[in-house]
């Protein structure tokens, strides 16, 4: 059986690794509820991420965002997407140490930017990319240049949350969720928690 005390399954990894979508179908698949970290902090402030980005700054978002994530865990059982950046602040890393286990999707970079591009403008830490194109018809490099050493500097924190690795550079969502949830029912029925 599920420990109580860890009773959610976390999605964490960089902006465009599927967390959401992904998170989605896991908590359909086990019949749970899901939190989109990101979509609850917007509901909760009744503004979008990138407005508080820009009015109050990474830091006040990031505080805003614990408080969220201790009202998400209050939650019963749930699959929560966290946010790229959630792993970052200690108190958050420990929360989702002690009450879930963790999955850690990763993607190439030039997945990532495939999936990213489209919404640039409602990810804040790619608001210094051009939307222009370059001459080869792509800003990859540029999106490259700008998320590869955030990317390195947040491995860390994933590395130290994450129990399982999934890489979600290929597939579709239904596919990896059903690798997720395979894998979380087989831990279960070991009773293996951690």
């Amino acid at each position: 059986m599920f420990e109580t005390t860890r009773r959610h399954l976390y999605l964490a990894g960089f902006m465009g690794t599927g967390k959401s979508t992904i998170g989605r179908e896991v908590a359909r698949r086990l019949g749970w509820g899901h939190v989109d970290l990101d979509e609850f902090i917007t509901s909760l402030c009744h503004r979008s991420i990138a407005d508080i980005f820009e009015s109050e700054g990474e830091p006040a978002f990031r505080i805003i965002e614990a408080r969220a994530l201790r009202l998400a865990v209050m939650s019963p059982h749930s699959v929560i997407s966290l946010g790229g950046g959630t792993p970052i602040r200690r108190d958050n890393a420990n929360i989702i140490r002690s009450t879930g286990r963790c999955w850690l999707l990763k993607a190439g970079l030039d997945v990532i930017w495939e999936r990213v591009r489209q919404a640039e403008s409602r990810r804040p830490l790619l608001s210094g990319i051009s939307r222009g194109k370059d001459a080869n018809g792509s800003t990859l490099q540029d999106f490259v240049m700008v998320v590869e050493p955030l990317l390195q500097r947040r491995m860390e924190s994933y590395a130290q949350i994450a129990d399982s690795v999934l890489d979600t550079s290929a597939g579709s969502a239904d596919f990896l969720a059903g690798k997720i949830v395979d894998e979380f029912n087989a831990i279960v029925s070991r009773g293996v928690v951690k």
